[in-house]
């Protein structure tokens, strides 16, 4: 799934034993998005994808480079590059605060046998969380891998981008939220309709939080407040009349409410 500013784009849904990375689907994907994106906004904007690690692969850096797309992804702790960071950071290491946690991190470059070009590596060891020191063998590793050009995003850009991954947990776990994260149905090609419908819903849903609610809230929350209330539908002077409690009028504001879905902008279907 690929999802931008919290809301889903391009989504395959594939059986369970096939990977993330399986195939040519995210080229494909990646390829079509970056055609709109250069065709209806600007042929010239940078682009950034981020990925974890289950996207870690020289194919995929390859066609990024060539696609002039810029990407930041999650490595694989292999020997070779454990052994890499643990080289460099003898020779001293640099060090990236977030308000919860505190990394020191070396960065140098690699290239594996069958790529075709070389990555920007961070390698980084957590030293502090929630105030916490920890002690070196208890210090968690993880690597990054990039090709956004050193002169002008330094490796703590390239940290801060990436660690900015925990807002896509987020969204995916607000489309579970949303939805559910089990399929319903034993045959295939029904979970993969009630998937795309549950995108389409969650897509739609989004908007109208944001559009119209303006809170941030998970999906269950907002169904709380705004769907499970209690109302009364009836009809008088052959007009029908929707009748909410007078605490449930003031409280959600369904005034304003109103006002801005009647100001909804039309749908252009010419894109």
């Amino acid at each position: 799934m690929v999802s931008w500013n919290g809301l889903p784009v391009d989504a395959i849904f594939r059986g369970g034993s096939r990977h993330c990375n399986y195939g040519d689907t995210v080229k494909s994907m990646i390829h079509g998005l970056v055609r709109l994106i250069r065709k209806y906004y600007d042929p010239r904007v940078s682009i950034l994808v981020r990925m974890d690690a289950g996207f870690f692969d020289g194919s995929n850096f390859e066609f990024f480079e060539e696609l002039g797309v810029y990407y930041v992804c999650g490595g694989r702790l292999d020997e070779r590059v454990i052994r890499l960071g643990e080289t460099e950071k003898e020779r001293g290491v640099k060090f990236y605060s977030s308000p919860r946690a505190s990394w020191e991190w070396v960065e140098f470059r690699d290239r594996r046998r069958n790529w075709a070009y070389e990555s920007r590596v961070i390698f980084l060891w957590k030293v502090s969380e929630d105030g916490q020191l920890k002690l070196e063998f208890a210090r968690e590793r993880s690597v990054i891998y990039t090709n956004l050009p050193e002169d002008k995003f330094s490796g703590k850009v390239v940290i801060g981008l990436y660690h900015k991954r925990g807002k896509d947990e987020l969204f995916n776990r607000a489309i579970k939220d949303f939805g559910t994260e089990r399929m319903p149905f034993k045959r295939f090609e029904s979970n993969w309709a009630f998937f795309y419908f549950m995108l389409l819903g969650f897509f739609l849903w989004e908007c109208f939080r944001r559009d119209v609610i303006g809170a941030k809230r998970y999906p269950s929350v907002l169904r709380r407040l705004f769907i499970d209330i209690p109302v009364r539908i009836v009809s008088k002077g052959r007009r029908i009349i929707l009748k909410v409690p007078f605490w449930v009028y003031k409280r959600l504001n369904l005034e304003a409410l109103w006002k801005k879905v009647q100001r909804s902008p039309p749908v252009s279907l010419n894109a």
